[in-house]
């Protein structure tokens, strides 16, 4: 058996020698040689994991579905002209209504359709007769104007615009105020306050100099005739009687009723 020798540098330390077995336990081990790549056509057995079998193909992915784009929403221009398309339909049919109705009247100068509304103008000889026209268009006093020698007012047949326009309706008026004892003008009517007044239903009605404040004349009943839902107990504002049972015109002695009109009951 062999001893170390003396190690001089560490004293106590027994000193080894590396034997060329050791050396070689110590060595670093060698590469692996590098995996062979085996045709596919050696087999399973001799494949290796460089050479896995190829996948299976993938199935067909699903067609993508887009969703319905929401119609796109209208502008106003779009809707503002299907809105007069409408208007000047509803016009052609009011004219031709009209026309049938009134054409033949002495007093009609003309029925025609101006775009979305119809015109008809009238040759007025009788005011009580251009308060019949109006009325049949649902043109309250209120809402009438005066453009010179005639007037205009705004009405509705069958949903389409109606403009009346009533020639020499102003002369008339003038001539009128003339001619009363204490006339009162209002609106497209001149009222004769120291007459009895007839509404439409046949209710007389006087004034008995008595103003509100705003200087509108009070009448008050004096006789009925008809029912009427302007009867009341107390003095009534003379717009208010035009605007729910007017026109009023004076009474005629001796049957207290006005006169009958000769307009032609026109179309509703």
């Amino acid at each position: 058996m062999s001893t170390s020798p003396p190690n001089r540098l560490m004293p106590g330390i027994p000193f080894r020698r590396r034997t060329r077995a050791a050396r070689e336990d110590a060595a670093p081990a060698a590469p692996a040689p590098p995996a062979v790549s085996v045709p596919k056509w050696a087999g399973a057995a001799g494949r290796t994991q460089t050479d896995a079998p190829p996948a299976a193909p993938a199935a067909p992915a699903a067609p993508v579905t887009l969703p319905t784009p929401a119609p796109a929403p209208e502008d106003g221009v779009e809707d503002v002209a299907r809105a007069w398309e409408r208007s000047c339909r509803r016009s052609l049919r009011a004219e031709k209504q009209l026309a049938a109705a009134w054409a033949a009247h002495p007093e009609v100068l003309t029925v025609s359709a101006d775009r979305d509304r119809v015109l008809v103008a009238l040759r007025v000889i009788d005011l009580h007769a251009w308060y019949v026209w109006r009325s049949a268009l649902g043109i309250r006093g209120r809402r009438v104007i005066f453009i010179g020698p005639d007037c205009a007012g705004l009405g509705a047949v069958e949903g389409a615009a109606v403009r009346l326009v009533g020639l020499g309706v102003p002369g008339l008026l003038a001539g009128r105020e003339a001619t009363a004892a204490h006339p009162y003008r209002l609106w497209d009517g001149v009222y004769d306050l120291a007459r009895p007044l007839v509404d439409d239903r046949g209710n007389t009605w006087t004034h008995e100099d008595v103003w509100s404040y705003d200087g509108v004349p009070l009448l008050s009943l004096t006789g009925t005739a008809l029912p009427s839902a302007c009867t009341a107990p107390w003095p009534c504002l003379l717009t208010d009687l035009v605007e729910q049972c007017g026109p009023l015109v004076a009474a005629h002695p001796p049957t207290g009723r006005p006169a009958a009109s000769r307009v032609p009951v026109p179309p509703r």
